[in-house]
């Protein structure tokens, strides 16, 4: 996962919204706060600049552009997949696929090419995935077994990531804004027609998405001066607006994925780069949420198959088997770049792993249950 751009205006979940959040001169900023998006927004997706960071806590990372390598080859998708109960998809923004695997066991069932910088994912209540495809300026619905079945066109920006609220059907997307206004997210009402918009000043690079079974989303990103920083808006919050939610317990350092944890009743927050016992590593942290304040209680390390510590899982999934899944992105040449199980809330080593020879930039995951 690149943090911090050189060279050129690239994409990646956290960098992507760091980079395309001030990356582009042209265009309009999403829609104020619950007001829905004008479809006469246009924008230029030539006009990038050249460089952006996050912030001073996060490593410096030299990056090659986007689409360096894409794939040519054919999509192929095994005539099992759409038999599988649980499947796996993961995003390879590098060369522009997605990849499809047995869940739990990480065996090949498919690739789909052709896409456009393909970052953060997720799934609805059909067993549909969702696909931030940012460089295309769409949200792609796939099927079960990888068929595209619906397209939405964003007219404001990056898309970059997503959340499906299960009970309506809303799907929510992080939008990294083409001006040096902040970046927001999108509601489509039952994933279609036109969005509403939802902004936090406060929070100008928000990175991930996700629900709660209320109808609440939280959103975590970049503050002004490049620190982490939690928002929610609750149901309804038109009005009210997105507000920020204080964290006490511990730091987050690079915000990663967030997901609310059903059985355990708070929300996941990944990080991509926490500090243990004096290194950076990925974890995840377990967030009591109560009102406008986050306590961390829980801390999960997770390492790759080496049993050293993976240092760039970018989004990750957990499924109520206790399981963590999700690919480390390893620029630190601690070992092959890989899709890993993690046994969850233990983490630590591995159960299973798939280290897949066409690698080169695996960063959102999403499982689809049929």
């Amino acid at each position: 996962m690149r943090i911090s751009i050189s060279a050129s205006c690239t994409a990646g979940i956290v960098a992507a919204a760091a980079i395309l959040a001030g990356c582009s001169s042209g265009g309009s900023p999403s829609a104020g706060l619950g007001s829905p998006v004008p479809a006469s927004v246009a924008f230029n997706p030539n006009q990038l600049a050249q460089t952006s960071s996050v912030g001073p806590a996060i490593p410096t990372l030299a990056v090659k552009p986007v689409a360096q390598r894409p794939d040519h080859r054919n999509s192929w998708v095994s005539p099992d997949a759409g038999k599988a109960h649980q499947l796996l998809f993961v995003t390879d923004a590098d060369v522009g696929d997605v990849y499809i695997y047995k869940f739990p066991s990480l065996k090949p069932e498919g690739t789909r090419t052709g896409f456009n910088d393909p970052l953060g994912m997720c799934s609805d209540a059909k067993g549909d995935v969702w696909l931030a495809n940012a460089l295309g300026y769409q949200m792609i619905e796939l099927s079960h077994s990888g068929k595209r079945l619906n397209t939405l066109t964003d007219t404001t920006g990056y898309p970059v990531a997503c959340a499906v609220d299960l009970r309506t059907g809303n799907l929510a997307v992080v939008n990294v804004g083409l001006s040096s206004g902040p970046g927001g997210i999108l509601v489509y009402a039952d994933a279609k027609g036109t969005p509403m918009a939802y902004t936090d000043p406060s929070m100008p690079r928000p990175y991930f998405v996700a629900y709660d079974r209320s109808g609440n989303f939280y959103v975590d990103g970049d503050d002004v001066s490049g620190n982490f920083i939690l928002a929610e808006c609750a149901a309804g919050c038109a009005s009210n607006g997105m507000s920020t939610i204080s964290i006490s317990g511990g730091t987050i350092y690079a915000p990663g994925f967030v997901q609310w944890y059903v059985p355990g009743g708070y929300l996941a927050v990944g990080d991509q780069y926490c500090l243990h016992d004096g290194e950076r590593q990925s974890c995840m942290y377990s967030v009591s949420i109560s009102g406008s304040s986050g306590t961390i209680t829980n801390t999960t390390y997770l390492n790759n198959s080496s049993g050293t510590p993976a240092c760039d899982v970018v989004q990750a999934v957990i499924f109520p088997n206790n399981k963590i899944t999700g690919s480390d992105y390893e620029y630190c040449n601690r070992a092959a770049t890989t899709t890993y199980v993690w046994p969850f809330s233990v983490g630590g080593n591995p159960k299973d792993s798939y280290a897949n020879p066409d690698y080169m930039l695996p960063e959102g995951v999403a499982i689809s249950t049929k």
